[in-house]
């Protein structure tokens, strides 16, 4: 059968070049696959954190041995994203997993109600995780050994993630090609060839990796692009020495009168940041506000400043020439979403190569486009609540209120004030148009994701608000129950110092399930 791909140029060797690479290369063994980078320069130091789906696209699609990942790459298993001092409410949680209990038909209508009045009163077991400062693994002799809680995602050290991703790029047969890609040869919207130092590279395929750079997309400045009307547009980070035992399994996130800082712990880093609008702040602003934030002493000389535009292009697939990465789209760094979303791009554009015989048609472009829009439209609306609704009066804060709630999360507000959490149940709780029910379709984030966010965040519901609090103290008390098991539980999983103890153990490995 003729194919048009046969050879596949990959321009940036960062996290996602690389596992883009592996995803072409699980899907299809003979095709020939080359990443082109200055591999000798230090990458991005951001971009450790993901959420919950990146545990099936590594060791399930890609097939990374879990046990192998964890020697070599020791991440931390985040349970959450921990909300502080966020739009003026009491700290919460953001976990992977549903804090729901289980019960009977008749009390569930009573339980969502007593969520929605009294949310902070039980927590997941993801939740309990970061609150006891756990790792996300108990050992059950009959069991089958080390047994991991499904429903958390990764902190990631930059380093020995990328050294991980690289050797396994040559044990797959991908060639690394060190070199600086300086630009493309481009003809009516068709790559010719990427060019570096006296050399040029040609292939069948080329797809730009190269983050902000965006090293071939560049040259088409015709391409339209999508902006996000959020005014977030900087960062600045840095870094600190941080023991093991004192591993926050969380990416936290703290709210401040001109943005919001995070603090991402790996196995031995403290990772602290500052996200930002130069609207408001300049960088010099910026770097004290870190500084004023991150324990001992530390120079403006160790910050590191980013800035990034906030949007998509509006077509990452064009003729030959995929976009993938920061330099396809990017909102800002709230929710963890960019390497997750990028793995799960890169799945997709695999499949989509291989299902449709390898073929430069109209056809899998525009499909592969379309559920690249649809997945940025609903990151996109998720994050949006997460700034709309606080009364705080600061020029940032009435700034980001002002932003008008696309389509998406316009109607999942109005479904929450309608029919409130019973939405779960209700059949009447359904989208008004099939184009915002699309947008949740295989998507990062759902229903619960958007109604956990809006009633930890104290949003009113007008359902909620009508009726009448006579909660029955049999749910309540289920609940207490429902607690005390929950804490008794990850009261037994090792912490961080015990379980990387064991992992280096002769002859424990092999029991981790």
């Amino acid at each position: 059968m003729h194919r048009d791909i046969r050879d596949v140029l990959v321009v940036g060797g960062g996290d996602v070049g690389m596992l883009t690479a592996l995803s072409l290369r699980k899907v299809d063994e003979d095709l020939r696959i080359r990443i082109v980078d200055d591999f000798d320069s230090p990458p991005p130091r951001v971009g450790k954190s993901t959420y919950l789906a990146i545990m099936p696209l590594l060791h399930g699609f890609l097939e990374i041995e879990e046990k192998s990942f964890v020697q070599e790459v020791k991440p931390v298993w985040k349970g959450s994203i921990w909300f502080r001092n966020w739009v003026g409410q009491p700290d919460f949680h953001y976990p992977f997993d549903d804090g729901f209990p289980a019960f009977e038909e008749a009390d569930r209508h009573e339980l969502l109600h007593s969520i929605y009045r009294e949310p902070r009163m039980t927590t997941s077991i993801g939740e309990e995780i970061v609150e006891q400062r756990k790792a996300a693994w108990n050992y059950n002799p009959r069991g089958g050994g080390f047994q991991r809680y499904q429903e958390v995602a990764y902190h990631l050290p930059i380093d020995r993630f990328r050294a991980f991703l690289k050797d396994r790029c040559e044990q797959h047969g991908i060639d690394l090609i060190d070199d600086r890609i300086e630009g493309a040869t481009v003809d009516n919207h068709r790559v010719e060839s990427v060019n570096a130092a006296g050399r040029s590279y040609e292939a069948d395929l080329y797809i730009d990796a190269s983050g902000f750079g965006r090293v071939v997309r560049g040259e088409f400045s015709e391409l339209e692009f999508t902006n996000f009307d959020l005014p977030l547009d900087r960062a600045v980070r840095t870094a600190r020495d941080r023991d093991l035992k004192d591993v926050i399994p969380a990416t936290i996130v703290e709210g401040r009168d001109d943005g919001w800082c995070w603090t991402i712990d790996t196995y031995d880093i403290r990772d602290r940041g500052f996200v930002y609008a130069s609207e408001f702040t300049d960088d010099e602003t910026a770097a004290k506000r870190l500084l004023s934030e991150v324990e001992g002493d530390l120079t403006r000389e160790e910050l590191d400043f980013y800035r990034f535009r906030s949007g998509f292009v509006d077509e990452p697939w064009v003729e030959n020439h995929v976009t993938i990465g920061n330099a396809a789209g990017f909102v800002e760094p709230l929710q963890s979403t960019a390497l997750t979303t990028n793995l799960r791009f890169a799945k997709f554009l695999a499949y989509m190569l291989n299902t449709t015989g390898y073929r430069l048609d109209q056809k899998p472009r525009s499909t592969y486009n379309r559920f690249f829009r649809t997945s940025w439209n609903n990151i996109y609306s998720f994050i949006s609540i997460h700034y709309k609704f606080n009364d705080l009066d600061t020029p940032f804060w009435n700034r980001v209120r002002s932003v008008e709630l696309p389509p998406l999360a316009a109607e999942l507000c109005r479904i929450y004030d309608e029919h409130g959490l019973s939405h779960y149940e209700n059949p009447k709780a359904a989208m008004r148009s099939d184009e915002n029910g699309s947008v949740l379709t295989g998507s990062p984030f759902g229903k619960e994701d958007f109604f956990h966010m809006l009633t930890y965040m104290g949003v009113d519901s007008a359902y909620h608000e009508s009726l009448e609090d006579n909660i029955s103290p049999s749910v309540m008390e289920r609940r207490r129950e429902l607690q005390t098991d929950r804490e008794a539980r990850v009261a037994d999983f090792h912490d961080y110092v015990e379980f990387y103890n064991v992992m280096g153990g002769e002859g424990t490995v092999s029991e981790m399930g």
